[in-house]
């Protein structure tokens, strides 16, 4: 499923939303999910380690957060039916303009050789080479963080 971002800083709501309607087939509203993640304004939008708790309270699965980048974690979670969320800096991906300043939160549900396959909240269906994914998520100002079940 896709679902776009109501605003400017739902990237982690609008993520979320597209992970449970995938994983339960529950849509629930971004507006009860930024309240739930405790998702800020345009400056700080939702915490990590808020969205991989709410995860885990909410489906009863073990979710974390990974502070490194590796193709294989992406890969194993997406193989066993779990898309992964990663925080990248848009300005290393095609098609974007410009940094969204704290960065951004894409879901990763598909991949080939090659590329994954993106539900973005901003773009929509998109596709990325693994090249693109790796420098976005590594480069980030915080550094890299994947949200996964599958360690």
């Amino acid at each position: 499923p896709q679902y776009f971002q109501k605003t400017t800083y739902y990237c982690g709501p609008a993520s979320v939303q597209m992970l449970l309607d995938f994983l339960m087939n529950r849509k629930i509203e971004q507006d009860t999910l930024a309240k739930w993640m405790e998702t800020k304004g345009p400056t700080a939008g939702t915490r990590p380690v808020l969205i991989m708790k709410f995860l885990r309270k909410f489906t009863g699965e073990p979710f974390r957060e990974v502070e490194a980048f590796s193709h294989e974690i992406i890969e194993k979670n997406i193989e066993y039916g779990f898309p992964v969320i990663a925080r990248v800096e848009t300005s290393y991906l095609r098609g974007w303009d410009d940094d969204s300043g704290g960065g951004h939160f894409i879901l990763i549900k598909g991949f080939t050789k090659n590329f994954y396959y993106v539900n973005d909240a901003v773009k929509g269906k998109v596709f990325y080479s693994r090249k693109e994914i790796e420098e976005a998520t590594v480069k980030h100002v915080f550094g890299p963080l994947l949200i996964v079940r599958v360690k």
